[in-house]
C-alpha cells in the first residue's frame, strides 16, 4: 500500500475558508493518531498531487523535512483510514484514536455539511470512507462514553522513560496493571526523577498529583510529589522477621485455656 491518502470535496460551490478550516481539522486528526502511536519525529505532510475537476482532490503524502518518509507514516496513515472506516460502521472507539481526534472529524463532517460539501476519504486499493453525519454521530457518541475525568491520587510503579521534548516529562508504569502514565512536572520535580532514572537499577516510585483518566485508565498527571520506593531486593523477607510472641511468654495449652475461661 502507498503512503498517501486523498481527500475528496465534491460541492458545486466549495468556498476556500471551507476547505481550509478543513485541512487544518484533517491535520489535527494526524497529528493526534501520530503521537498516540509513535514517539518518532513528527511528520510533515505535503501535497503531491490535485485535481480542479469536481470532486476537487488534493493528495498527500508524509515527508520528515524534506527526506523520505519515515518509517511509521505507513502505520499513521492505516491507523487513520481504518478508524474512519470503522467508526463509520459503528460508535466504537478505533485504535490510535482519541477525543482530540475524534473532535476533529465530527468539526470537519459537521462543518461540510453545513456548506454542503461532499467529503470522502481514501487510499490506494481501499473502499472510499465518507466523513458525513453518520460517522459525526458516532464519534460524538464515542466522546460521551469515553470522556475524560479528573481526580487527585497517587501512582505507584517503575519509573520508565525521561522525555525533555516539547514538554518535559516522564512515564511511570503501574506496578500491577503495566499501565503507562505520562507524567507533568514543574523543574524540581522533574529534576528528582531524572536523577531517580540514572540509577543503575530500575527504579520504584509513587508520584501523586491530578490524574487524568481516559477509557477507565490513568492516562497522565499534573505531579505535585514523587517519592522513592524500596525496590523489591530491598524489602524485609520471612528471614528478617523474628519469631513471633502470640501467647505473651504462656504455654500454648495455658494461654488457650486462658481464652476459654475470660
Amino acid at each position: 500500500m502507498n503512503d498517501e491518502i486523498t481527500i475528496n470535496f465534491g460541492a458545486d460551490h466549495l468556498e476556500a475558508s471551507t476547505l481550509i478550516e478543513s485541512l487544518a481539522k484533517f491535520l489535527i486528526m494526524f497529528r493526534s493518531i501520530e503521537t498516540n502511536i509513535s514517539r518518532a519525529e513528527p511528520i510533515q505532510w505535503d501535497v503531491i498531487r490535485s485535481t480542479m475537476n469536481s470532486p476537487l482532490s488534493l493528495t498527500l503524502a508524509p515527508r520528515s523535512n524534506g527526506t523520505p518518509a519515515p518509517s511509521h507514516a505507513g502505520k499513521v496513515l492505516r491507523t487513520c483510514y481504518r478508524g474512519l472506516a470503522e467508526l463509520h460502521r459503528h460508535a466504537s472507539l478505533p485504535e490510535g484514536f482519541d477525543d482530540h481526534s475524534l473532535a476533529a472529524v465530527r468539526e470537519i463532517a459537521e462543518l461540510t455539511h453545513k456548506h454542503r460539501t461532499q467529503v470522502t476519504f481514501d487510499m490506494p486499493g481501499e473502499v472510499e470512507v465518507k466523513i458525513d453525519l453518520a460517522l459525526a454521530g458516532h464519534a460524538h457518541l464515542v466522546v460521551a462514553k469515553t470522556k475524560s475525568l479528573y481526580e487527585h491520587g497517587t501512582i505507584e510503579g517503575l519509573l520508565d522513560v525521561i522525555s525533555k521534548r516539547k514538554r518535559d516529562r516522564f512515564f511511570v508504569t503501574e506496578t500491577l496493571t503495566g499501565n503507562k502514565v505520562e507524567c507533568f512536572a514543574r523543574t524540581e520535580l522533574f529534576h528528582k526523577a531524572y536523577e531517580l532514572f540514572g540509577r543503575e537499577a530500575p527504579q520504584r516510585v509513587s508520584v501523586e498529583g491530578r490524574i487524568k483518566t481516559q477509557f477507565g485508565r490513568p492516562k497522565s498527571m499534573n505531579v505535585e510529589t514523587i517519592q522513592r520506593l524500596r525496590g523489591t531486593e530491598e524489602l524485609p523477607t520471612l528471614d528478617d522477621i523474628g519469631p513471633m510472641d502470640l501467647t505473651g511468654g504462656l504455654d500454648s495449652g495455658d494461654f488457650v485455656r486462658g481464652l476459654r475461661d475470660a
